[in-house]
């Protein structure tokens, strides 16, 4: 095959789990009564001519954000790569109108039925959502998305009606009418072109090293950073882009439904990415199912969408400088495991110090899960500030081990 030529071609736009922090997925959908094409498409804001500022919480790395239906408040995350969707228990309080039926297919490739409704008016800030499409979703099947406590997601068929500007260091969103040329902090910032796909997700084109890589989706919904098929990552790695890579081995539980599956993938790290004309130093690079830029790189920008002129805006903000380091695995929770150690990457703090896939966590710093505390206790824990953990682990042959983790780069 000819590499340039594979590198030119669309790739599949699927969600996936991002190596230190789990999270959602992207969904496609297929619809019956109701073409599916045609349900993104409907809706509308009540409003012609708004700017609206809203706060939000950000938890794991993700946007949460507050909306009301019919009075009641709700907890929404913001997600470019995944179409609007609120959870079977307001679906129950509302009992929104049905408008067609079909299955979703989640970043594992587990199938499920699902219905598509209706939401007549949804608020965000006092802005009116009107006739909105969105798939009737569980967000407690997966324990990681059920630690996020959300009650819906804010997704492509919602945010295409309006502009976007998303402000991580103050924790801010502004949404305001596509008619009004009223974008801000454009000084100094970079435009990269973008384009869409039916569900309205937002596409862009980037350069690693001479190689041209398309359809990458920015996924506000995913907190890792860039995340390319296995396929791609192994034409990478064949042109020589690419060399030192370590493995991912373990389980990954990205999907909505939950369910476990076997991995076996791979990360490596950059110096540069070229976004349109922008340069993105230092830049981590996982391999999966997806191709999607998350939030691990937006989160460094003032990031802009304007529908409008389809384009993206990017203001590099002045945080910390950017850290490569981590622990090095990942967390689970089954009913049969409990808390467990679900992947291990080669070369980190974590696979150095003898930590293994499936390794129980009976302790982790001042949280004892023999004593009341709970996954999302754990999952708060892990995703909070500290360059340091210690956990006590019970082995294969059930004993147990005190293990000190300091967070580190990869090595060899």
């Amino acid at each position: 095959m000819n590499r340039n030529k594979f590198f030119k071609r669309s790739v599949n736009s699927k969600k996936y789990s991002a190596f230190f922090l789990l999270v959602l997925v992207l969904l496609m959908l297929y619809g019956c009564s109701v073409k599916w094409p045609e349900a993104m498409q409907r809706g509308k804001i009540a409003k012609t001519a708004f700017r609206q500022s809203i706060a939000f919480e950000e938890k794991m790395g993700l946007i949460i954000v507050s909306v009301q239906i019919n009075g009641i408040a709700y907890r929404f995350l913001f997600d470019t790569g995944a179409p609007l969707s609120i959870s079977d228990k307001v679906w129950q309080v509302f009992d929104f109108k049905v408008i067609s039926n079909g299955h979703i297919v989640d970043s594992d490739n587990n199938r499920t039925k699902v219905n598509y409704v209706q939401i007549d008016t949804l608020l965000l800030g006092d802005i009116p959502f009107v006739n909105q499409t969105a798939f009737v979703a569980g967000f407690e099947s997966n324990p990681k998305i059920k630690c996020l406590e959300i009650d819906g997601i804010i997704g492509s068929n919602l945010i295409r009606h309006c502009n976007w500007e998303i402000d991580f260091m103050n924790s801010e969103i502004v949404f305001y009418s596509t008619a009004n040329d009223d974008t801000q902090n454009t000084d100094g910032a970079v435009a990269v072109p973008f384009y869409t796909d039916n569900q309205y997700n937002i596409l862009v084109d980037l350069k690693i090293g001479d190689a041209v890589i398309r359809n990458l989706t920015i996924d506000y919904g995913s907190n890792g950073s860039l995340s390319l098929p296995k396929n791609v990552f192994q034409a990478l790695k064949e042109k020589g882009i690419i060399d030192t890579t370590f493995s991912i081995s373990g389980i990954a539980q990205s999907g909505l439904l939950g369910k476990e599956i076997m991995i076996n993938r791979e990360i490596t790290y950059v110096d540069t990415i070229i976004m349109g004309d922008l340069l993105i130093d230092n830049v981590e690079i996982n391999s999966g199912k997806a191709g999607l830029i998350g939030s691990k790189i937006l989160s460094d920008f003032f990031v802009t969408i304007d529908w409008g002129r389809s384009q993206l805006l990017l203001n590099e903000v002045e945080l910390a400088d950017k850290r490569l380091e981590s622990y090095g695995f990942t967390l689970g929770y089954s009913e049969k495991k409990n808390i467990y150690v679900q992947s291990v990457i080669e070369g980190s703090p974590a696979f150095r110090a003898g930590v293994e896939p499936d390794m129980g966590i009976l302790k982790m710093g001042s949280l004892n899960f023999a004593n009341g505390n709970t996954f999302c206790d754990c999952m708060n824990y892990f995703a909070g500030d500290s360059d340091t953990i210690s956990l006590m682990l019970k082995l294969p042959d059930n004993s147990m081990r005190r293990f000190f983790l300091e967070k580190g780069i990869l090595q060899n």
